[in-house]
């Protein structure tokens, strides 16, 4: 049985001279028996470019909070406009300090339409303010 769920939903529209982009963001906390929690995003992007191929952007997330401060979890990420296509794949960590400071890490991987694939591992700190 779930045992609170929350919704936020964000709207994006950057406008730059040449293009213009329109982003739609949802998140999805779910609180689970024994007080670990799930949280689920999904996105979709488009790129309206007055002179070029148009791009349509979208993926997801899975977040698995264990204890409130640590979040491990995966994603995907999928590109594609007339002239070019990719789909990346990530694992990830986070560790919370305090509620404005926390650590990250995640292994990326990223496969190309023209056979090529990229890999790559990062570490990073989020400063909430």
């Amino acid at each position: 049985m779930l045992q609170k769920i929350r919704r936020l939903h964000l709207v994006t529209v950057m406008k730059e001279r040449e293009s213009n982009t329109y982003n739609v963001d949802i998140v999805h906390l779910v609180g689970i028996p024994g007080g670990d929690n799930i949280s689920l995003t999904g996105a979709i992007a488009i790129n309206d470019v007055d002179q070029g191929n148009n791009a349509l952007i979208y993926g997801g997330s899975l977040t698995y909070y264990p204890v409130r401060h640590i979040g491990i979890g995966g994603s995907t990420l999928f590109f594609d406009d007339e002239d070019n296509e990719f789909s990346t794949y990530s694992i990830f960590g986070s560790w919370f300090f305090n509620r404005n400071l926390s650590l990250t890490a995640s292994y990326d991987t990223t496969d190309f339409e023209n056979d090529a694939e990229s890999d790559g591992f990062s570490l990073g700190a989020v400063l909430r303010f």
